[in-house]
């Protein structure tokens, strides 16, 4: 009997019934907040800062929404949903909460980049 020298791999081919993974987009980013101006209520796909701004107007001091925008796209985003929340039912407490929230958001997936390497 020879010696052997190197493990055995074995393998056993499975029928067409296994089905395979599908890759699905994942570079989609999802906005959300107020603007003054723009469709309510319904994400709308935007394919840059100029797009967004026809659409939405330009940065307001009251959401950081534009400013979010006009970054990701800065830094190389290319599609992006955005979702208006306007009128006088959104109180100027929600959407600062809002905005503060994304900002931790950010901010935390800016930090784990960043120890990640």
């Amino acid at each position: 009997m020879p010696e052997q020298l190197a493990p055995v791999v074995h393998v056993e081919e499975t029928g067409p019934g296994v089905p395979s993974i599908t890759g699905v987009p994942t570079a989609t980013t999802a906005f959300l907040g107020w603007t003054p101006t723009g469709p309510t209520d319904i994400a709308m796909p935007v394919h840059g800062a100029a797009e967004f701004e026809q659409l939405y107007g330009a940065a307001h001091p009251r959401s950081w929404l534009a400013h979010g925008v006009r970054h990701f796209f800065a830094n190389g985003g290319r599609d992006a949903l955005i979702v208006r929340i306007a009128g006088r039912r959104v109180p100027n407490g929600v959407v600062v909460a809002l905005n503060y929230l994304a900002w931790v958001a950010v901010s935390a997936v800016a930090a784990w980049a960043m120890l990640r390497g």
